[in-house]
C-alpha cells in the first residue's frame, strides 16, 4: 500500500498509533521515498519493516500483522482521510477471486 503516495496518511496514522514517539522514523522513510517509483517505494517500505535496528538507513519497528490490524481499523472508521487507494494489480486480484468484471463493481 505504501507504493501509492495517497495512502501515506492512513499508514502514517496507523504507524503512530503503534509508536507515538517514532514520527522521526516515519518521516525518514517518507523523505527517502519522495522521488521513487511505486515499486521502489514498496521495496523501501519492506526494507524499513525488515530492519532490525533503529540505526539502519530506514527503520519502522512494526509487526506486519499488528500493523495490518491497525490499518484495517483505521479504514473501518470510515473517515475520508482514512481511505486507501488500492493498487491496480491488487484490485485485479481481488476482482479475479470475487469473479468480478469491471462492469460488476
Amino acid at each position: 500500500m505504501f507504493r501509492l503516495p495517497n495512502n501515506e496518511e492512513v499508514l502514517r496514522k496507523s504507524f503512530l498509533a503503534l509508536h507515538p514517539n517514532s514520527e522521526h522514523h516515519w518521516t525518514n522513510v517518507v523523505d527517502k521515498a519522495k522521488d521513487l517509483t511505486p515499486d521502489q517505494r514498496a521495496e523501501l517500505f519492506a526494507q524499513a519493516i525488515r530492519a532490525q535496528l533503529a540505526t539502519d538507513e530506514v527503520y519502522l519497528d512494526i509487526a506486519k500483522g499488528e500493523f495490518a490490524h491497525v490499518v484495517a481499523e483505521a479504514i473501518e472508521s470510515g473517515t475520508a482521510e482514512m481511505r486507501l487507494q488500492v493498487p491496480e494489480y491488487l484490485q485485479h486480484a481481488i476482482d479475479a477471486v470475487a469473479h468480478l468484471t469491471p462492469r460488476n463493481r
